[in-house]
């Protein structure tokens, strides 16, 4: 298989890294003291990358690169991981309905945006989410986002899985990390935990972001509340609130979902 890049395609400084044309001599060429391979778009690396830890990641370059039907698995399998950097097919497990996702919080709700213990935290009321072909700010009929129902599902290691739906936000501040040391309100936030549930009015009242953007997504209304089961906050390398409290260090998969129709 040839692979989309030349010898210039991925520098070291100093270093040029030639890559043959089959995936078997990835392992034998690239030295494991770089810590991973990136891959971005074209020449360089740019905004959509793919970062791959190297080390035992490497014994599955094959099927990483899902080279012919022995290797891409067989239909409705998907790619899992040990959480030690060693992959596997397995059965895709049920959804709902509406989705080529395994999960889904109900009907009208798309998929928006993963992210991965702080990395991907993007103001997604002005970016496109990596799901969705679209901004927050370009599906709301108004200039701050208030009438969009958003989803998050966390799944903390060492804590298991919660979730949460808001609606009545204000998403034009709420994703964005650059407005510090504010308050805002749209006067009818609402949440709710379950698809099935009715939502309630959200208890804290306005929202409060601290006078820093190590906040980037804020969902909580002070810098002393944000363990609440009814707050949500990602912070540079953590995330609070929503059944995980303040602890720190928690390492999190967390999904956005955003309901469209």
């Amino acid at each position: 298989m040839a692979l989309p890049f030349s010898s210039t395609d991925y520098s070291e400084p100093g270093q040029n890294l030639s890559f043959a044309n089959n995936i078997s001599n990835l392992q034998t060429q690239i030295n494991t003291r770089y810590g991973a391979l990136e891959l971005g778009e074209g020449s360089t690396v740019g905004d959509v990358s793919v970062n791959l830890a190297l080390g035992s990641m490497m014994n599955n370059a094959a099927l990483i690169a899902l080279n012919g039907a022995d290797l891409s698995g067989n239909a409705d399998r998907v790619v899992t991981t040990d959480g030690s950097g060693n992959l596997s097919w397995t059965a895709k497990g049920g959804g709902g309905g509406g989705s080529s996702y395994t999960f889904n919080p109900g009907s009208g709700f798309e998929l928006c945006h993963s992210v991965f213990s702080g990395d991907g935290l993007v103001n997604l009321w002005t970016k496109q989410g990596m799901h969705l072909n679209t901004t927050l700010s370009s599906l709301s009929s108004n200039s701050n986002g208030t009438d969009l129902e958003v989803f998050f599902r966390v799944v903390a290691d060492g804590f298991g899985t919660a979730q949460i739906y808001f609606k009545g936000f204000n998403l034009n501040k709420t994703f964005d990390s650059t407005a510090v040391n504010q308050s805002f309100t749209s006067g009818s936030e609402q949440y709710k935990t379950t698809e099935a549930g009715s939502y309630l009015t959200w208890p804290g009242g306005a929202v409060a972001r601290p006078n820093t953007n190590a906040w980037k997504w804020v969902f909580s209304n002070s810098t002393s509340n944000y363990g609440a089961v009814t707050s949500l906050v990602f912070d540079t390398n953590h995330m609070y609130g929503i059944g995980f409290g303040t602890g720190n260090g928690i390492k999190y998969s967390a999904q956005v979902w955003v309901k469209t129709s």
